[in-house]
C-alpha cells in the first residue's frame, strides 16, 4: 500500500485559503469600509455610465469592431447556495456603502436594473447568474473570483464574442 502527498492542485488551493486567512487577519472587521459614502445619485452614475459606453462605442465604430458589454457577477447574486469557505470567510455579508443604508449588492442591484431598463438596445451579456449551478468555491473575497470563477467567465465571454463573430 503506498501512500501520496497531496495533489499539486490541492496544495495550491490550500495556499489560497492560507493566503486569504492572513490577509482577512491584516484587516480588521470595523475598518471596512473605510468611511460611508454620502447617498449615492443612482441617475448620475447611470448617466454617467452610459456617457462611457458611449464613448466606447464610437471608438469601436470607428474602427469596425462590435462593442459588447458584460455585466460582471458579483457575491451575494445569482447562486442559490455559496460553499463553506464562503460563509466562514464572510464573504457574503451585508456590508453598507452609502448613507441610506444600502449595501454593495443593493448598490449594484439598482444600479444594473437601471442599465439594462434604459437602454435596452444596447448588447449587453448579464453575467450575474452565470455561477448558479455551481457548488464549489466561486470568491476569495466580496469581488475577487477564483480560477474557477474567472474560468467560467472566460468561456461565456468567448462563447459570446464566437456567437458575434457567425452572425
Amino acid at each position: 500500500m503506498s501512500c501520496s502527498g497531496p495533489t499539486p492542485g490541492k496544495v495550491k488551493r490550500i495556499m489560497r485559503r492560507l493566503a486569504f486567512a492572513l490577509k482577512a487577519c491584516l484587516q480588521p472587521a470595523e475598518l471596512y469600509p473605510l468611511r460611508q459614502f454620502p447617498a449615492l445619485d443612482m441617475n448620475d452614475c447611470v448617466r454617467r455610465f452610459f456617457r462611457n459606453v458611449q464613448t466606447a462605442q464610437f471608438y469601436a465604430d470607428l474602427s469596425g469592431a462590435r462593442y459588447l458589454l458584460f455585466l460582471q457577477p458579483y457575491a451575494r447574486k445569482g447562486r442559490p447556495s455559496i460553499s463553506k469557505f464562503e460563509i466562514a470567510a464572510d464573504i457574503h455579508k451585508n456590508k453598507v456603502l452609502d448613507s441610506n443604508n444600502r449595501s454593495v449588492p443593493e448598490l449594484i442591484d439598482d444600479f444594473y436594473s437601471r442599465v439594462i431598463q434604459e437602454n435596452p438596445r444596447l448588447p449587453i451579456e448579464d453575467l450575474r447568474d452565470i455561477f448558479r449551478n455551481y457548488q464549489g468555491e466561486i470568491y476569495f473575497d466580496n469581488v475577487h473570483l477564483s480560477d474557477i470563477g474567472q474560468d467560467l467567465i472566460a468561456q461565456k465571454i468567448t462563447e459570446r464574442i464566437v456567437q458575434e463573430e457567425l452572425a
